[in-house]
């Protein structure tokens, strides 16, 4: 998994591999998306305004795990 933060966008992103093909991306929380391959699986996850985020990552990850795609 590769992991990548941009500080002037103050984003974090985190992909599965870098050969893997987005398909589409999915608003699934306020500012947090998530990207698909062609079959459905979650290959990308973006996280944009982290700093302003604070100690809200139990949200965070509760979005994230409880997302549909993830069953």
């Amino acid at each position: 998994m590769k992991v990548a933060y941009d500080p002037t966008a103050d984003a974090l992103y985190l992909r599965e591999a870098e050969d893997l093909r987005v398909e589409h991306t999915e608003e699934v929380a306020k500012d947090i998306y998530l990207d698909y391959d062609t079959e459905g699986n979650v290959v990308g996850i973006e996280i944009l305004w982290l700093k302003e985020r604070k100690a809200d990552t139990s949200t965070l990850i509760n979005t994230l795990y409880s997302h549909p795609s993830r069953g």
